[in-house]
């Protein structure tokens, strides 16, 4: 899934908090922005977003953000899930 961050009535932000909100969607997610504000670049990483492009970019940027995602291991996307469950197992 690929969205904007400023959308309305309900921003990019928004819907990924609703899409990640449901436990059995891995769906992937690419923000697009015009917003390179760190505080954001962070709230949509902790949201579970699995890229992020800043606009303008060009097709090749959004291929290569795109291969980024689909090459992404499970435990790359998710790194403190990754730790948590390494604990989990070693006791």
């Amino acid at each position: 899934m690929i969205s904007d961050w400023n959308m309305e009535p309900m921003t990019g932000f928004d819907l990924l908090q609703q899409v990640r909100s449901d436990p059995g969607s891995a769906r992937p997610f690419i923000m697009v922005t015009a917003e390179s504000k760190t505080e954001n670049v962070i709230a949509a990483k902790k949201a579970g977003v699995n890229n992020y492009i800043v606009k303008p970019f060009n097709a090749q940027t959004l291929k290569a953000k795109i291969e980024a995602v689909f090459s992404e291991k499970p435990d790359a996307a998710e790194p403190d899930r990754a730790v948590a469950v390494t604990r989990q197992v070693r006791g």
